[in-house]
């Protein structure tokens, strides 16, 4: 303190007192984090232009001989008066080995504040204000080629928000995530929020939502709000405060913390496009996806971004209807999905795909290098693509027993290519057989969904391709999966002698793909989250028409659904509240697509997010901001 005095208040004007505080009087004893506690507290009088109180220090100490100096102790908080030169501060502390340091700030310069992102709303200007510290900035343009930059001033902006705004419009939604320890908290929290909101013409909501996604801890009562604008912000936390459900809020209570699946999606799901909107708004999309296309480049008759991202409708874009390109397309999708997710800090306990969808688990799964990964897709596709043209698939509504009999001693034609469901079996081949069968079970009265596929998979079409698979895998560098890799040749875990075999990705193209095993085995593992990494939401679909068929002993499904999850909609398709963990479950597990075709897909990808956080899945929702 003699130092203080010396330094700084021995030649003050009298008119001008150096101020004095402690944040040991504030927060506590904090040791060897006293300095940086100062600083913290320093930057926000800076920001506030308030000089907070010293408590407990009414009387200064006598050891002290403060006539030595124009000093001060602030014993109440103080507006920081603007004087025309920079604030400054110093700082007095010990490091954790005893040695005094002393640290001198000052603001930076004052900059006006330009409220032009996203989910501003006009207010009147806003005076500068030195020494502010304000999470705020313009979007600008975004480029289509490679990862997307961001600049510094973006950090308060949603990456998914990045893409397309305009001043003075409505921005893409942005997560206001709420939780408390009880039902009644998490509405109180509600409340309050709204009342602040609707309150203060100054009060922007992306800050809001920017400090609740990235300040608050995570507590069991849970809800998340999608917003774009203040209107839709209030209506939403309206619908909280009163326990309302409205498509734009996930809410969820408290469950066991059981296991997450990643499902990933097979053909079929792709459409002109995809991945597109997430390429330009989140750039660890955009590198994973771009590190695909590079390892695929050489192996595919052209550029793989060039068909995915072809305007629809056009001759290019017609291509990924092409088995050549659908399944490499696929696979760089659901990478780049993954790589997304893994940077939210979401990853799953065990992957399982759906036929080529087992290709990305078998990579993520750390089973198979990119570039090998790469060789076996574009491979797969290549040589089914190369197959004669022809054949066909159908969805029978009926158990697998039942389907296999009715196929008896027409094996060479006509086989099942999946069994998706208690009753749900697909049966794929020529076209005349598959006619037959379809007849056979509509004569039935069951239903029968004639599939539009440019192939008969998993059919006897498929086997003159397969000893080129066989003879590809051989030449593949396999490692031992880092995550247990359900496969659906038998939906069981592959282990490590399984994936390397030469003849098991020849089997997993040729043989039933078995999904309705591999949602049991999942359930049987204590799963109650599965996230599908697709285009679209084909295998929540399936999953959760499975567990309708399921006997009750298996599923469960007993149990209503709900318990704060929202179906389709803004809760990112949540099927059910809550599950023991293990099998059988109380209530089904919590199915969200990671995209959905009708839906925006940065929109889609957040409610996918809030609904597996209002479901007990964290998310690290810094990284989504």
């Amino acid at each position: 303190m003699e130092a203080f005095l010396a330094t700084y208040g021995a030649r003050r004007p009298a008119g001008r007192p150096l101020s004095l505080g402690s944040v040991k009087s504030n927060i506590g004893h904090t040791q060897a984090a006293a300095g940086m506690a100062s600083v913290i507290k320093t930057v926000q009088a800076m920001a506030h232009g308030v000089l907070p109180r010293t408590l407990h220090a009414e009387q200064p100490t006598p050891r002290v001989d403060w006539s030595a100096g124009t000093v001060s102790l602030l014993t109440r908080a103080m507006p920081w008066p603007v004087t025309g030169q920079p604030r400054r501060t110093g700082i007095s502390s010990f490091g954790i080995s005893g040695t005094n340091a002393h640290l001198i700030l000052e603001e930076a310069p004052g900059v006006p504040v330009q409220d032009t992102a996203v989910m501003d709303t006009p207010a009147a200007p806003e005076a500068e204000r030195p020494g502010s510290v304000a999470l705020r900035g313009s979007v600008s343009g975004i480029r289509t080629g490679g990862a997307p930059s961001r600049s510094p001033e973006d950090a308060a902006v949603p990456a998914g928000a990045a893409a397309g705004v305009q001043e003075g419009a409505p921005g893409p939604a942005v997560a206001f995530p709420l939780s408390a320890r009880s039902e009644a908290a998490l509405r109180a929290q509600a409340r309050r929020i709204a009342d602040r909101v609707a309150g203060d013409p100054g009060c922007r909501p992306l800050d809001v939502g920017f400090s609740l996604a990235t300040t608050r801890a995570a507590f069991p009562h849970r809800a998340v709000a999608l917003a774009r604008d203040r209107a839709e912000l209030l209506d939403a936390l309206d619908a909280v405060a009163h326990g309302r459900s409205r498509p734009e809020v996930s809410a969820g209570h408290p469950r066991p913390a059981g296991a997450v699946a990643f499902l990933f999606t097979g053909q079929g799901s792709q459409r002109a496009g995809m991945g597109r909107d997430l390429y330009r708004s989140h750039p660890a999309f955009a590198r994973a996806f771009d590190a695909v296309c590079a390892h695929l480049e050489p192996l595919l008759p052209r550029p793989l971004p060039d068909v995915v991202f072809a305007p629809e409708g056009s001759a290019v874009a017609g291509l990924l209807h092409t088995t050549e390109f659908a399944q490499p397309a696929l696979f760089a999708l659901e990478v780049a999905l993954f790589r997304l997710w893994e940077a939210w800090g979401v990853r799953p306990d065990l992957v399982a795909g759906h036929s080529v969808g087992e290709v990305a688990a078998g990579h993520v799964a750390g089973a198979l290098p990119l570039p090998d990964a790469c060789r076996l897709v574009a491979a797969r596709g290549r040589l089914m693509q190369a197959l004669p043209a022809g054949g066909a698939m159908a969805a029978v509504r009926a158990a697998e027993d039942e389907v296999r009999a009715s196929l008896a001693g027409r094996e060479p034609e006509v086989d099942i290519a999946a069994v998706n469901g208690p009753l749900s079996v697909v049966v794929s081949g020529d076209e005349a057989a598959v006619q037959d069968v379809a007849d056979l079970w509509s004569g039935r009265g069951r239903q029968v969904t004639r599939l539009r596929v440019s192939q008969a998979f998993h059919s006897p079409r498929m086997d003159p391709a397969l000893a080129g698979l066989t003879e590809l895998a051989a030449g593949l560098a396999f490692a031992p999966p880092t995550i247990p890799l359900v496969t659906g040749v038998t939906g069981r875990p592959a282990g490590f002698d399984e994936l390397r075999a030469p003849d098991h990705w020849a089997r997993q193209a040729r043989r039933p793909v078995r999904f309705a095993d591999t949602l049991r085995y999942l359930w049987d593992q204590g799963v109650t989250h599965v996230l599908e990494l697709g285009p679209d939401a084909q295998l929540t679909a399936l999953a959760r028409d499975c567990l309708a068929d399921a006997p009750q002993e298996v599923s469960g499904a007993g149990g209503a659904a709900g318990g704060g999850g929202v179906a389709g909609g803004g809760g990112g398709g949540l099927a059910g509240g809550g599950a023991a963990g293990g099998a059988p479950h109380a209530v089904p597990p919590v199915l969200v697509p990671a995209l959905r075709r009708d839906r925006a897909e940065d929109e889609a990808l957040l409610a996918a997010a809030a609904g597996l956080h209002a479901q007990r899945v964290d998310v690290d929702w810094g990284a989504v901001f």
